[in-house]
């Protein structure tokens, strides 16, 4: 009911997981994904799992493969190149 407050008390399990920051994240069809570094000059969209997005992280719910690092920062810029290169490209 209006002007009724309550006060409650979440308890869980505290689970540690690998974050990504928000930046890091491209969105493409309702799909999150990451360019993980597969070479000193390349990079390569990847699909992730990812949980919502909390002060400025998303968790990783499933990890990423092992020996690759992620681009943490201009991922939106990267992919905007990759897309208008695809666009570039003769038909």
């Amino acid at each position: 009911k209006p002007a009724m407050l309550v006060t409650m008390l979440v308890e869980g399990r505290v689970a540690q997981r690998m974050t990504v920051p928000a930046a890091a994240v491209v969105r493409d069809e309702n799909v999150d994904y990451l360019f993980l570094v597969t070479a000193p000059t390349v990079a390569r969209l990847t699909r992730a799992k990812l949980g919502p997005e909390r002060s400025g992280v998303r968790p990783l719910l499933e990890p990423l493969p092992a020996n690759q690092g992620v681009i943490l920062d201009g991922a939106f810029h990267l992919n905007s190149e990759r897309r208008k290169r695809n666009l570039e490209k003769p038909g």
